[in-house]
């Protein structure tokens, strides 16, 4: 492939990449506009947000997996497509329980694209500039987190809140060009054995050729994972502690029954065995702990902002990026620690930076605006310092086979730990939008950070040089 025919890769690739970042973050300074036009409260705003997490997470790994079998282009399309129309569904809603219907399926078809667009990365790339590629994509996907904010304020403050779904679709449609015109058609999978995991007589009763996907384990995630945030976004208004409860060990009883059915399955979608494996463990439960402490401040600074400054939304978008900027920028930085010093010391330092910049706003949320950018700032640079350690770790910490396994559930406890956050901005701020409620947010938020500091312990230190390099 020739080096511009490669870029052209690239950019179509970095088009689909920034779709869900960017629609992850866009959001947060339009939430309190939005809530107020339909006539919403808080714990509206984090099903909004909840339930476009909700609908990636579960679907990216056999996203993957469809890619492999029929061709990661013509996923990506497909998702593309629908992206757009549900975009415009969005922006048209007329209704809070239509524009989080549209945000659903934004999700699923969001989740389509993106781990295809890293697939064609690999399958499209030489392997001598593949490292390069990935780096590049990385930083793209930072970046449009970091203006994530202030486009959607400006978008916001300038033509309403409708226009942060709307841009969508000239985003997706020259993506969809490129991909067209630098991209072949996919050609048929050749037929590929079943694992030698499968029993004989299951693979005796089976036909020939590619192993059938787990879509019972994928719907069982789906529904797991949203009756769970259902549970902690509602449970207040569905009777108590009574109620709650044996609700509660319902779900923690069949996620044990999804876990063992997962265990057995041939070619699992969520294969819980990895967890055995000290360093992936480490980094799922950083990336799950990380994504909660910076995203839930993320989407709580807006709300503070509103009740302590005059600003309007474009100013709160531009002060949101001293959070998201650090994170885009410090990413590469990070990735050149962990290759020098090992995963372990980047992860761990860089979330215990996070934490030292929330503890002030847990014991002070009620500051001058001055000293919540600052605190801001210190959790991006931490925030900047992690993410490529533990994506590096869950990925090394299997063999090349599970490596796309590995990556899928990565990415599944990052959209964990978003889900976990917006429980948390609903269950904490409905209702008290004070001091007090914001001092406690932020206080789950400051542990969240040393939590995942004290994961990252779990991940490899520096690996010590053969025998035969240090003569």
């Amino acid at each position: 492939m020739r080096l511009s025919r490669q870029r052209a890769v690239l950019l179509a690739v970095a088009l689909c990449g920034i779709l869900p970042p960017l629609n992850t973050t866009m959001i947060a300074v339009a939430l309190p506009n939005l809530l107020r036009h339909l006539g919403a409260g808080v714990a509206g705003g984090g099903w909004l947000v909840a339930c476009y997490l909700i609908a990636i997470a579960p679907v990216q790994p056999i996203a993957g997996k469809l890619g492999d079998r029929y061709g990661r282009r013509t996923l990506m399309l497909i998702g593309l497509a629908a992206f757009a129309v549900f975009s415009v569904g969005a922006g048209l809603a007329p209704s809070l329980p239509v524009l989080i219907a549209m945000r659903v399926l934004q999700g699923l078809s969001g989740a389509l694209v993106f781990p295809n667009a890293t697939g064609l990365i690999r399958e499209l790339i030489p392997e001598r500039r593949r490292a390069k590629a990935y780096g590049l994509f990385g930083s793209v996907i930072g970046v449009s987190a970091a203006v994530g904010p202030p486009i959607g304020g400006g978008l916001t403050s300038l033509l309403g809140w409708r226009w942060i779904f709307f841009v969508n679709v000239p985003v997706t449609l020259v993506a969809a060009f490129l991909l067209v015109r630098v991209v072949r058609a996919p050609r048929p999978a050749p037929a590929a054995p079943f694992p030698e995991t499968a029993s004989s007589a299951a693979a005796a009763s089976r036909p020939p050729g590619r192993p059938t996907f787990d879509v019972a384990g994928a719907v069982a995630l789906a529904v797991l994972l949203g009756g769970a945030s259902a549970l902690a976004l509602e449970g207040g208004r569905i009777g108590g502690a009574p109620v709650i409860a044996p609700v509660a060990a319902a779900i923690a009883v069949l996620f044990a029954l999804f876990l063992l059915r997962e265990s057995r399955h041939p070619d699992p979608i969520f294969d819980p065995r990895l967890f055995r494996n000290r360093g992936f463990a480490a980094a799922a439960a950083g990336v799950s702990f990380g994504n909660l402490a910076l995203y839930t401040t993320l989407l709580a600074t807006p709300l503070l902002f509103e009740r302590t400054t005059g600003w309007s939304d474009g100013q709160i978008g531009l002060a949101l990026a001293v959070l998201s900027a650090p994170t885009a920028l410090l990413a590469p930085l990070g990735g050149t620690l962990a290759d020098r010093l090992g995963r372990r010391l980047p992860a761990t330092l860089g979330q215990a930076i996070v934490a030292v910049g929330l503890v002030p706003l847990a014991l002070w949320p009620a500051t001058s605006p001055g000293v919540v950018l600052t605190c801001l700032a210190v959790a991006g640079v931490g925030g900047g310092l992690t993410g490529a350690a533990q994506q590096a770790a869950a990925v090394e910490a299997v063999s090349a086979d599970k490596a796309g396994v590995a990556s899928g559930i990565f990415s599944t406890s990052r959209y964990i730990g978003g889900i976990g956050g917006s429980v948390v901005l609903a269950g904490l701020l409905n209702g008290r939008l004070g001091a007090d409620g914001f001092g406690a947010l932020f206080a789950v938020t400051a542990v969240a950070g040393l939590l995942a500091a004290a994961a990252g312990l779990g991940l490899p230190g520096r690996q010590p040089a053969p025998l035969d390099s240090r003569r």
